[in-house]
């Protein structure tokens, strides 16, 4: 059919020329394996054009496996790895915050040598592994929980990481959450 994207293409903002996504289309929507970028805006004043996604979509929604890209405080980091359903968190995943200042605990490397998670993270290491090595100040990038997610939130089990105010890294909470919540019981 004229005038409808199906199969794999590129779609550019139409007055700047910036490139918006880079992948596959079915019936003028995202589908499939691709790569979603958004306009930053940097202290300097200064502004890039950065990936704010890449992984599987389905009609326009991130679905499936991806990785979602953040920008805090002036750096470009990794914000999560894992699985999503129509533009949430869902299933197992990996989220990481960005923390000014040295730490010595793991950052986002960390998910990659997790051997719980070996099959998912082999795939999550062959599609970001082009990308993930030039994100910014990757000692500052901390894996701050990983585990089930649903509807955006820690639900089920996982693992909850923090800092303490000495700069130590530890597990501040181990087992089952709801909606965010660790569940003592």
């Amino acid at each position: 059919m004229e005038g409808i994207a199906e199969g794999n293409g590129r779609l550019y903002e139409r007055k700047t020329g910036r490139l918006i996504f880079d992948g596959h289309f079915e019936y003028n929507r995202y589908s499939g394996y691709g790569t979603y970028y958004k306009l930053l805006d940097h202290e300097d004043g200064s502004i890039s054009n950065e990936i704010r996604y890449q992984g599987y979509f389905l009609n326009n929604q991130y679905n499936g496996f991806g990785i979602q890209y953040d920008y805090k405080n002036g750096h470009y980091y990794v914000c999560y790895i894992g699985g999503f359903k129509e533009n949430e968190y869902s299933g197992y995943g990996y989220c990481f915050t960005y923390e000014p200042g040295y730490y010595d605990g793991p950052g986002w490397e960390s998910a990659f040598q997790d051997e719980d998670n070996r099959k998912f993270l082999i795939t999550a290491k062959l599609q970001v592994r082009h990308i993930i090595m030039d994100v910014e100040d990757k000692k500052h990038v901390m894996l701050r929980y990983k585990g089930m997610f649903r509807n955006n939130k820690y639900n089920g089990e996982g693992t909850l990481y923090n800092i303490s105010e000495e700069g130590k890294y530890y597990v501040e909470h181990e087992g089952h959450f709801v909606d965010n919540e660790y569940d003592q019981q």
